[in-house]
């Protein structure tokens, strides 16, 4: 690969060549802008598809089987794009779009899972990240699935760096092309100033000259795919290693809802009894509040340092706000490792404000917006409107400026067989965005970060916990599944956690919140992208937050006195046409894990899952387990190692 040194050597030297002899520039084809909406049957060459009439106008591609691909010359990336969104449609239980670079089998830049929408032309957008979309490119779409027609596409977008900030579209069109090398030769023999300065330096040297002319020269004709100046960091004068942290306010707020384990069922004693920073809690006074609605005016209301309990531990069966506490939630954990973490990384003081609002045993209907109240039932939703208002004021008063940043949501065990888990977690979201909006007049969204529950039923699947998964593939902008909980330590019920694991989950809540709402990456679990299967083979592939994968040898082995088929497969489980198949080994590959069956499998009616089916419990466990993780070498400031636990799925093949 040729390095900047020598880029700019070989640049200067044509520079100067064209220059001094004013040699015209012939425009070449124009590259595709990856800015702009490509329709799918605009492909340039393809294998097993055809076009249709599409209900939406226009065309679709559609037939699309597995194996089948579609190609789409010269696509410009820029200087990188982060993200694809495609329309579609699937009758069936959908499959994979695989975003290759120059080849059937180039680089993989990403894989868009594409779930069932009832119609192959009941339309939906589905996205994905992308990593090294950079440069001029011909596009490969390879459709990954199981056996018949997979999906329909209508259209597809790249989404990344705005177009008027890409470097090398001087003119800001969305393309890189013969323009943009016109408008720097126009510059540099004085004939028309370039306005846009920044996007037509292209070696980052803080002047437009010859050297960047022949660097878009070399471009348009594919001698290079990206800019020396696209690498280039721009500089903190003050603190050039200090990354860029997303602090918009002084105290950012983090709302706690959900059941039993949102509230520390099971958590005594408490083990977060100081607080080491500035993070802070909403202290009641003396007052005796029963049911909603709440005076959030009320003098006696005043912040205090964020420590566990968040309230007293009541006496007897208690559920509702402000009575909900019984023992180590995972807040206090949560906000001392953000802040904790910004710190670590050069950052200043970083304040959170914890309400939690949780109602033990309690299914959705108790915590959604408009929940029926009752004396202590249904208090969750109007708590933590109450409480924002309150903390609103209070940080008003005290001259600073306060706004959400995350709602947690711990629950799912009453839920366990509701159909529309799914549907309810997103207008949960959907709710407290608008209504807290209103109250602090932030822009910002809030995003939800919800962890699996692996309790309910013992025996069985629960729908919740795929739910949860879901919800986070479904809507990877709002809603963060930050893995599973299996891995951590539970009480005798089987059920709730110890003090110590709450304190550890609150710390994986905090990483997560660190890396997606401070830092502003796309963090992803440890999940499943795709799989598919040929003779007894069934390949899984994942996304992974830091390789390799490995398997854990610290659980003990699941399914090895219960669902025995399996007791080879280190949680993952096959059934096909809803039988168990026999799993006789399984393999990591790289990003994948080959899972070997005992005989052939069906052409339809196969499913992999992993984690997912109940059986008997690991001793201070839960029913359901498994042990593929990744290789973070993540320790919370309780200094226990936490790696990213795959989460629990299923999945047709």
């Amino acid at each position: 690969m040729l390095n900047k040194k020598i880029i700019r050597f070989i640049g200067a030297i044509t520079a100067a060549f064209l220059l001094a002899c004013n040699i015209s520039y012939s425009d070449p084809q124009t590259a595709y802008a990856a800015a702009s909406k490509i329709e799918a049957e605009n492909f340039t060459s393809q294998s097993g598809i055809r076009t249709e009439a599409c209900a939406e106008g226009g065309e679709n591609i559609g037939y699309i089987e597995n194996g089948d691909y579609a190609v789409y010359s010269g696509i410009d990336f820029g200087s990188g794009k982060t993200s694809f969104t495609a329309r579609v449609a699937s009758a069936t239980s959908g499959g994979n779009i695989e975003l290759r670079l120059d080849s059937i089998n180039g680089t993989l830049i990403g894989t868009c899972p594409v779930s069932g929408t009832g119609d192959f032309q009941n339309w939906v957008d589905v996205s994905c990240n992308l990593t090294g979309a950079t440069g001029i490119h011909d596009l490969y779409l390879k459709f990954t699935g199981g056996s018949g027609y997979l999906f329909n596409i209508n259209w597809f977008s790249f989404d990344g760096a705005s177009s008027s900030k890409t470097l090398g579209d001087i003119n800001a069109d969305g393309s890189i092309d013969a323009i943009d090398l016109m408008l720097i030769k126009k510059h540099l023999l004085g004939a028309e100033a370039i306005e846009n300065t920044a996007s037509a330096d292209l070696d980052a040297s803080g002047a437009i000259d010859a050297i960047d002319f022949a660097l878009m020269k070399q471009y348009l004709l594919g001698i290079i795919t990206t800019f020396p100046g696209a690498s280039v960091e721009p500089e903190d004068p003050e603190d050039p290693e200090e990354p860029q942290f997303n602090i918009p306010w002084d105290w950012a707020g983090v709302i706690g809802t959900g059941q039993s384990l949102s509230v520390g069922h099971f958590g005594t004693p408490v083990v977060s009894t100081t607080q080491p920073y500035n993070n802070l809690k909403l202290s009641l006074g003396n007052l005796n509040l029963t049911v909603p609605p709440y005076d959030s005016n009320n003098s006696q209301l005043k912040m205090v340092p964020l420590v566990e309990p968040i309230r007293n531990i009541g006496s007897g069966w208690h559920v509702a706000y402000p009575i909900n506490i019984w023992g180590e939630t995972p807040h206090t954990a949560m906000a001392n490792q953000i802040t904790a973490l910004v710190k670590a990384a050069g950052g200043k003081d970083y304040i959170t404000a914890h309400t939690v609002v949780g109602e033990t045993g309690q299914g959705y209907e108790q915590l959604k917006k408009g929940a029926a109240v009752q004396s202590d039932l249904g208090h969750s939703y109007q708590a933590a409107l109450f409480e924002v208002q309150a903390i609103n004021r209070l940080a008003k008063a005290a001259g600073k400026t306060y706004g959400v940043g995350a709602i947690t949501l711990v629950h799912g065990e009453n839920d366990f067989n509701n159909q529309s888990y799914e549907s309810c977690i997103r207008q949960l979201w959907s709710d407290y965005n608008k209504d807290i909006k209103a109250i602090t007049g932030q822009t910002q969204n809030i995003p939800l970060f919800l962890v699996q529950q692996h309790s309910y039923m013992s025996t069985g699947t629960a729908v919740s916990t795929l739910a949860q998964w879901k919800a986070g593939v479904d809507y990877p902008n709002d809603i963060v599944c930050i893995g599973p909980n299996y891995q951590r330590t539970y009480g005798s019920d089987h059920v709730h956690l110890t003090a110590n694991a709450y304190q550890q989950m609150g710390e994986k809540f905090g990483q997560v919140y660190y890396e997606r709402v401070v830092l502003g990456n796309n963090w992803q679990p440890l999940q499943p992208t795709g799989a598919t299967k040929s003779g007894n083979v069934i390949t899984v592939n994942f996304h992974v937050p830091v390789g390799p994968l490995v398997w854990d040898t610290t659980l003990g082995a699941p399914n090895q006195s219960s669902n025995t088929e399996w007791k080879n497969g280190k949680g993952f489980e096959v059934t096909a046409n809803g039988s168990k198949v026999t799993i006789s080994s399984v393999e990591i590959s790289g990003n994948s894990v080959k899972i070997t069956c005992a005989s052939n499998l069906p052409a339809s009616g196969v499913k992999v899952g992993y984690a997912f089916t109940g059986g008997s419990s690991r001793a201070n466990g839960t029913y359901r387990w498994g042990l593929l993780r990744d290789s973070d070498p993540f320790k919370g400031r309780s200094g226990v190692s936490q790696p990213n636990f795959c989460v629990a799925f299923e999945m047709g093949v």
